[in-house]
């Protein structure tokens, strides 16, 4: 009796699967020159929450100090991040994550330290959307912060500060 117990137990339950996320990057400049992005991507284990980078846009592969460059209108766009993939060890690194390490308009800094990107380490506000514009009076910047990647609320909260820079 026990052994069939046993067997109807083993035969009725499934498999365990661990869910899992891999966050990540990418960036986009507007074929047309108006506006410059970067923006979170998700891979997540079961694919139901996936957040893929844009079609056109450059998908950021783990490397550190990687350069993306482009131009809106006379303006230059520099932006300087590292990607790592998930870690066994460390804090906050088990789901990878992205340090933008400047972003810069012809030369002005408009991130000015490192600062983790769609990667939340503890309770803080994390930077997990850039829009650069080009406007008919120069260039505008919103930096968006949320909450970070949750499965249930995903970049919730989110609060963006605009300003001018550039020509």
């Amino acid at each position: 009796m026990k052994r069939l117990l046993l067997l109807i137990a083993l035969l009725a339950t499934s498999p365990a699967q661990a869910d899992w996320i891999v966050l990540g990057a990418a960036a986009q400049c507007i074929s047309d020159g108006t506006a410059f992005s970067l923006v979170p991507v998700v891979r997540t284990g079961d694919g139901t929450h996936d957040i893929r980078a844009p079609t056109g846009s450059h998908e950021f592969a783990p490397g550190s100090d990687q350069v993306y460059q482009c131009n809106l209108g006379k303006s230059q766009i520099k932006l300087v991040l590292s990607a790592f993939d998930p870690q066994g060890r460390g804090m906050g690194q088990g789901a990878g994550g992205v340090i933008v390490s400047s972003l810069a308009v012809d030369g002005t800094a408009i991130v000015t330290e490192p600062t983790n990107f769609n990667w939340q380490v503890l309770d803080e506000r994390v930077l997990t959307k850039v829009l650069v514009t080009k406007q008919s009076h120069g260039l505008t910047s919103n930096l968006c912060y949320s909450s970070g990647w949750d499965w249930e609320r995903p970049y919730a909260d989110q609060h963006c500060e605009t300003s001018q820079v550039g020509r």
